[in-house]
């Protein structure tokens, strides 16, 4: 599904005082997955339990950094690494995908919400987060989302026990518009509006 049609560009990087973010794409697998295992515990719990499991390889994160490239290029989804100024470090990363990527899912969209909307995620890495590199990284995606993409609506998901992130989205004048069921495992998540306007 081609969901972010042409001719809409789609934005090719962003840059924050400490950070830049482009594409994330199999020459970042190294720099990648030292981030992921350096943070496994917390990105587990992130994650539902899912990934990335004991004994994650960098091959897989290798096929992970593939699919993400092609769903690029195709325009079904975004993802981006986030990197330091120097491009030899990855901080995090943040994906973008159809909060609805069914026709059910659509049908159980707060109301408001068009089935195009954007669906938010992002991790920092662990050692991040005493730099305070989320709170930059937050700041610059709302900026961003505003003034280089033309998403109809924006969504940001966090889990309802991530009180950091949630501070975050407040912070950042997000609105909690529902809260919704992890539909791959046990939990909840929390669902920003992101105001465009």
């Amino acid at each position: 599904m081609n969901w972010y049609p042409e001719p809409k560009p789609v934005p090719a990087s962003l840059e924050t005082e400490d950070l830049q973010l482009e594409m994330l794409a199999p020459e970042h697998v190294d720099l990648d997955y030292d981030a992921l295992m350096s943070s496994r515990e917390r990105l587990m719990r992130w994650s539902g339990g899912r990934w990335p499991h004991a004994d994650f390889t960098r091959a897989e994160n290798l096929d992970d950094m593939v699919m993400h490239r092609d769903e690029f290029l195709a325009r079904e989804a975004f993802t981006y690494t986030v990197l330091n100024r120097a491009r030899d470090r990855c901080e995090g990363c943040v994906y973008i995908y159809p909060l609805a990527r069914t026709e059910e899912e659509a049908g159980r969209l707060p109301a408001g919400l068009p089935a195009s909307t954007a669906r938010v995620t992002w991790w920092v890495r662990d050692d991040a987060l005493p730099r305070d590199l989320d709170r930059q990284f937050l700041a610059g995606l709302v900026d961003w989302f505003r003034s280089s993409w033309e998403f109809d609506a924006v969504t940001f998901l966090t889990r309802v026990d991530n009180d950091r992130d949630i501070a975050l989205l407040e912070d950042n004048g997000l609105e909690r518009v529902a809260t919704v069921q992890d539909k791959n495992g046990p939990g909840e998540f929390a669902l920003f509006r992101l105001p465009l306007a």
